[in-house]
């Protein structure tokens, strides 16, 4: 249970950088964020999304490698928020 609450913890926090490093509009179609190894993995509302999404990704690299040096892609995906 520990181990699910701290993953957990830690996609609240990359979601809550993702969105901060985002223009507005497009932040809040964020829905989550989430790293596995050297992969972060952002998700977006829908495909229109995801396509201004790929427009930032250098941007987003750059900055989650601040964070954490060991990230090597950004991926984008599709997760309507829940209802």
């Amino acid at each position: 249970m520990a181990a699910l609450q701290q993953r957990a913890a830690a996609a609240r926090g990359w979601l809550d950088l993702v969105r901060g490093w985002l223009p507005a509009d497009l932040a809040r179609e964020v829905t989550s964020a989430a790293r596995r190894g050297a992969v972060l993995t952002v998700y977006v509302a829908s495909a229109a999304w995801a396509a201004r999404l790929r427009f930032e990704l250098d941007g987003v690299l750059a900055q989650a490698r601040g964070v954490e040096p060991g990230v090597t892609e950004v991926r984008v995906k599709i997760l309507p928020p829940a209802r």
